[in-house]
Parts: C-alpha cells; structure tokens; sequence
C-alpha cells in the first residue's frame, strides 16, 4: 500500500501525525482530520509516494570510531580498539584504576544492539574496574573474555553488573601484561571465516569466489558446496547486522554438517548446489558496528530498493545462478540473532515451493529434539523488504530467516543446526526425487 510524506516532515512523524489524527477523532470528524493531515503535509512543500515497506528512505552515512590506544602511565594500563571488530568511541579515566568506555551507534536511528569489544593490558597484574556507558542504546550482550582473541569464555556474573536502565554495564577485570579482549560477543571477522573454511571445511569440491565489494572496498566472500551437481540451489546467507554472532555460529555449524562425509551429506551433494554468502555485511562487522553497513543502512531492509551495494551484489549472484538452463531454487535461509531461537517464515498458509516443506521440516526438527522449545512465527515483518520477503516473493520459494538466541549455549547450536540440516537434507533428496519423477501419460 502506498503511503505520502513531506521530506520536510519525514516518514516517522507523518505516521505519527496520522495516527493521532485518525485514531483520536471520532468518525464524524475523520474528514476534517485527513484535511488537516494533508494540509501539514504540503507544508513540507515536496510530496513524495513511496512504499509502505520502503524504511531507511532517509540515512545518515555511519560515521567511523576513531582507532587508537588509550594509554594511562599513571596506572601502567592501556586501552585499545586497533583490530577488527573492535568498538569503543571513547575511554577516559576516572580514578586509580577505574575506566569509563563511551559506545555509540554508527548512526541513528539505529536497532538496540549495542556492541562493544576492546582490548587492555597492564604493565603488571593487577584488577581494574572498567564502566561500558551506552549512548543511543542499552545492554545487550553479556560480556565474554579471551587471552588470544580466538577461544572466548564468558565473564562470571559476579565480576559484572548492569544499570537498572540498562545504559552501564560495569566490569571487574584481572589484567596482565599480555593484551585481554573483552567484547560482547565471541570476534567472529572475515579472517576467522577464512581460516575455518581453510582448517575445518576443508573439502575439494568447495568453491571458493566473491560476489563484489562492499562501500569499504571489502571483498563479499561466497562459496559454493559441489557446482558439478545438477543445478538445484540452496541459498545461505548470514552476518547482515554485525553483531549477531550466534547466527554466524549457526551457520558455520550448519555447513559443517553438511559437508561431513556421510552417506545423507554425498546423497545431498550430489543433488543440490548449496551457495553461501557468510559475511554480507564485511564492513559493519570490521567497525564493530551495531546494525548497518558503512551507508548507514540495515541491509535486512533494503530487499526491495537494493540500494546498497552488499544486498546488490548478493542478489545478483543468486540470479546469477538461476540463469543456467535447468536452474530451479528449492530454499534460502537467512541466519541471524535476537533474544531467543526462533524461525521466521511465511505464514503457514503460504504456497511455497517445495510443498508444507517448512511445516514439515519443522516438525522432524521437533521430532529429533523433543525438549526443545521451538518458536515459528509467520506473522513477522510481513511485507518488508527482507531477504526473506524477497526470495519468497521472487521465486515462490520457502525463505526462512533462522533467529539464534544471543544467549543460546554453544553446544546446543551444534546439536540444532545438526538436527535442522540433516533434517533438511533429507526433505529435499524426497523433493528432488518427486520433481524428477516420469510425467504421467
């Protein structure tokens, strides 16, 4: 449906303006109301139609944090935000031992997912006190540790506290000489992708290329599992909002199910053409930022317009893909993270194709995990310009975005991606089998 705004007024404010209107006017007034709603409107002097859908029409370009060290000789302790990942705008010192950290979006308005990640270290041993204050945002993500940057654990909940407003969280931590990383999440960047797909799916009939740059000039890194089997495609994507680390985690675990060597995973591979984009967002994640690409855009709203160059060049080479003769997509999964497991989807009268596949998948998910508390929601960001909205409306596909609770255990991860990809597998060899069946006479 379409809707007008005055880009002297914006998209937000006209809502507001209509709805207060509309919704506190009786019925008889309804008609002066709209008068005065349109009247406001000229006032911008421009009008202009656009989607319903069309979010981020107007954006602020996400401004960078600065890279640097913090050094406080009156302490022997030095801060740092010099690696990818990283996000701390600014770090000052409030007494003997005690920090205060400023963490800022890349722009506003912007999702609550305030990221943070850093690095200290001492001239010797000792425990400092560091204050993480959130402008624009609150506590998300409950804070985790390591000593090489690559094995993380979690702080012990009683070495950090958060604010009743949630707007401080405070941390007590041990320091030695060599540098501790202190981030939000486990630091998952395009470099610790590169050394999985290079030391754990290490596999000849993996495919490597990139499907273009991001505004960084960043490579969009893609593979493909098996291109000598028939072209039935399965798509994967993942990493649209940088911080949503366990989305990354489930993937990751997901291909690795996949490709093990099992007579379901060669069965599968010889059927279907799996193509993964892991990182679409290379830029947000290198920055630490909280949502959004370097354009200031949430790229899981930019389905429609394709405005960015990232989302651009990911569907490109998903159309790409089906322009082979015989091409034929079966599914598409967008991998991300919020405050639960959950799987978004079309609504479960939707006509998809394969048929009742999510329905059914789910269900064998269930099935194989009993305890499991699954959520499904099909009522979720219905008509907006996802990659889930895209590829179903597109290609009459089930697309699915595949949600990660932040808190979810690593362990249990494995054990559902397991359960979710065999699962998957097994429904399409039955889907491809039907699609190939003799037609009657």
């Amino acid at each position: 449906m379409w809707r007008v705004f005055a880009l002297g007024i914006g998209e937000g404010l006209a809502n507001d303006v209509c709805y207060s209107y509309v919704m506190k006017q009786s019925r008889r007034h309804l008609t002066f109301s709209l008068r005065l709603l349109v009247a406001v409107l000229l006032a911008g002097q421009l009008l202009v139609t656009t989607p319903a859908h069309a979010a981020d029409a107007v954006e602020k370009k996400a401004v960078l944090q600065d890279r640097k060290k913090w050094v406080f000789k009156e302490d022997g302790v030095t801060f740092n935000n010099e690696f990818a990942g990283a996000r701390v705008n600014e770090c000052t010192r409030l007494g003997k031992d005690e920090y205060r950290l400023l963490i800022k979006p890349e722009n506003a308005p912007v999702n609550n997912s305030a990221w943070y990640a850093f690095q200290v270290q001492a001239k010797e041993s000792k425990s400092i006190t560091v204050r993480v204050i959130y402008e624009g945002g609150g506590h998300r993500y409950r804070p985790k540790f390591s000593t090489d940057g690559s094995s993380w654990e979690p702080l012990a909940t009683n070495l950090w506290q958060v604010s009743p407003k949630r707007t401080e969280l405070t941390l007590q931590l041990k320091v030695e000489t060599e540098p501790l990383w202190v981030s939000g999440q486990e630091i998952i960047t395009q470099e610790t992708l590169n050394e999985w797909l290079e030391n754990v799916v290490i596999q000849p009939y993996i495919t490597r290329t990139n499907v273009g740059k991001s505004i960084g000039g960043r490579s969009i890194e893609a593979f493909v599992i098996n291109d000598e089997a028939p072209p039935n495609y399965v798509f994967f994507i993942s990493r649209q909002h940088p911080p949503e680390v366990t989305g990354q985690l489930g993937l990751m675990r997901f291909i690795e199910t996949l490709t093990v060597d099992s007579p379901l995973g060669q069965s599968f591979r010889e059927r279907f053409r799996v193509f993964v984009v892991p990182m679409v967002n290379p830029d947000g994640v290198h920055e630490g930022q909280w949502r959004h690409n370097l354009g200031g855009v949430d790229l899981n709203r930019d389905w429609v317009k394709f405005a960015q160059p990232e989302t651009r060049a990911v569907r490109d080479a998903i159309v790409e893909c089906l322009k082979e003769e015989g091409a034929k997509p079966y599914l598409m999964i967008d991998f991300h993270s919020t405050d639960q497991d959950i799987f978004y989807t079309q609504k479960e009268d939707a006509k998809i194709f394969p048929p009742k596949f999510t329905d059914t998948w789910l269900a064998q998910i269930k099935e194989r995990l009993p305890e499991y508390q699954q959520n499904r929601s099909g009522d979720h960001n219905v008509g907006m310009p996802t990659s889930k909205y895209w590829a179903h409306e597109q290609y009459g596909i089930a697309a699915i975005t595949f949600e990660f609770g932040d808190n979810t255990d690593r362990s249990f991860i494995r054990e559902l991606t397991r359960a979710s990809a065999e699962e998957m597998m097994k429904l399409l060899i039955e889907a491809d089998k039907v699609q190939n069946l003799p037609k009657p006479q």
